[in-house]
């Protein structure tokens, strides 16, 4: 009799530490799917998302001098921007120079993405766009031919960088400037290129930007200095 209860108790002991260690197993099993898990999300998770998180708006903070708060915008472009964007760029450049609306319009159809506009109170202020490329140099055709945008390019131009008469003075071009260059590095650009006239290469060296001198460009008749910022 006490031999038939040892052996009862015997199998119910071996039942019990198989069934902790089967639990065990189980735990570590899914500890390891937990990580393998992380892991993928980690990789293809980031490289999936990362674009939609770039189409959200960035939120700033502008502080004047009397310590009033007012929250400024930067966002990607929408169909309707067009004609408020073309008003900005013809108060910004001579008219040889500067984008018409219909261009603006077919810029934002091939590439809305690489549109960084900046709205203060809902009111847009300021912006910078250009297409990517895997062409190592900005030219004249880039201006005029939206097609050639290529989203996975080396490469961001950088066409126009302008702000409301009334809005100026208030840095607003450089924190765009700064989102963009961030934007580019997020997207393994080598670096952004852009051509300006010779007074504004020292506000565009701020950046990093380095000038290369005199550019092939004859854009609106005038005389143009490539810079380059390299990642």
């Amino acid at each position: 009799m006490l031999f038939q209860l040892g052996s009862v108790f015997y199998h119910v002991c071996c039942h019990s530490a198989d069934r902790r260690k089967q639990n065990v197993e189980k735990s570590r099993m899914g500890s390891r799917l937990r990580t393998v898990f992380y892991y993928f999300m980690a990789y293809y998770g980031t490289a999936e998302c990362r674009q939609k998180r770039q189409k959200q708006p960035v939120i700033e903070t502008e502080v004047s001098s009397k310590l009033k708060c007012t929250q400024l915008v930067i966002r990607h472009a929408a169909v309707t921007d067009g004609v408020k964007l073309a008003e900005i760029e013809q108060m910004s450049y001579p008219q040889a120079e500067g984008a018409s609306q219909n261009r603006i319009e077919e810029r934002i159809e091939a590439f809305p993405d690489h549109f960084w506009i900046m709205e203060k109170s809902g009111e847009i202020v300021a912006f910078i766009n250009g297409m990517a490329t895997d062409a190592k140099d900005l030219s004249d055709e880039m201006y005029v031919n939206a097609s050639i945008h290529d989203e996975n390019g080396r490469w961001q131009m950088i066409f126009s960088v302008v702000t409301a008469p009334e809005h100026r003075g208030h840095g607003y071009a450089s924190r765009i400037m700064r989102q963009v260059i961030a934007d580019a590095k997020k997207d393994s650009r080598q670096g952004a290129v852009l051509t300006c006239k010779k007074e504004l290469i020292d506000f565009y060296s701020k950046f990093g930007f380095v000038n290369e001198g005199v550019s092939a460009s004859i854009h609106g008749g005038a005389l143009w200095y490539q810079m380059r910022l390299t990642f």
